[in-house]
């Protein structure tokens, strides 16, 4: 399954090789709204929406020990 990146601007999709994250919203409501505010244009998520890594910031990354969190 492909996946795009829900940014309406946004034209990332997953392939192998592709050098970008696919990111799920958060299932905390709290946390997921703070992904909410700071994207530009309202939006519409279902269970299947992702954001992909281009829309983030290293710093907002926290690495474990077998992959990105």
């Amino acid at each position: 399954m492909v996946k795009t990146c829900c940014i309406k601007t946004c034209k990332s999709e997953s392939y192998s090789g592709c050098g970008v994250s696919f990111h799920r919203f958060p299932s905390k409501e709290e946390m997921k709204q703070k992904w909410l505010d700071v994207i530009p244009e309202p939006i519409k998520i279902t269970k299947n929406s992702v954001v992909c890594s281009l829309h983030f910031n290293p710093a907002d990354f926290l690495m474990a020990k077998s992959r990105r969190v």
